[in-house]
């Protein structure tokens, strides 16, 4: 299976593949890296840290990845959170429900608390279902798609995992 189909990664001549196998963990970072930049982020291998009175070195790698729902960060970051970067997912809101943004001014601000104020569960799937029904939304494709990763946007699932308040 194939990751990704924006236009930018149809122009790189790298893929990401679930079961890509690597002859060691430096050529699975440096192709990784290579296919990012050709798509446009970058990624970091990891931070090192060496104490020098005691000659200690350690290697903290992140813990919370921020993209535009590229999923090939699991594959290559399996023990790290994938997180939605909220400034892309506002940007794809817009495009793909821009005639409710057209017709409702309200619409941003509930969409807003979906992503930030709800801090119970029971809570975000009412608001969610509400804003369905208010905006006559239900059959909206996207929308179904975004609900089904909504652990990887919504404050209500990511309290606790580190993500320095973005």
């Amino acid at each position: 299976m194939e990751i990704g189909s924006s236009e930018s990664q149809s122009e790189c001549n790298l893929s990401i593949k679930l079961g890509m196998e690597f002859d060691s963990d430096e050529h699975a970072y440096d192709y990784y890296n290579e296919y990012a930049s050709t798509i446009g982020f970058s990624i970091r291998k990891e931070y090192a840290n060496k104490n020098k009175a005691q000659g200690i070195m350690s290697a903290d790698k992140p813990q919370t990845f921020f993209t535009d729902q590229d999923p090939a960060i699991s594959l290559v970051m399996p023990q790290t959170y994938h997180h939605l970067c909220v400034w892309h997912l506002k940007k794809n809101v817009f495009k793909h429900v821009s005639h409710i943004f057209r017709d409702n001014a309200s619409f941003s601000k509930d969409f807003s608390k979906l992503l930030y104020d709800y801090e119970y569960e029971e809570d975000f799937l009412s608001a969610w279902q509400e804003m369905l029904d208010k905006y006559n939304l239900a059959d909206n494709s996207w929308l179904k798609t975004t609900f089904a990763i909504r652990e990887k946007w919504s404050m209500t699932y990511g309290r606790n995992t580190f993500s320095a308040g973005m």
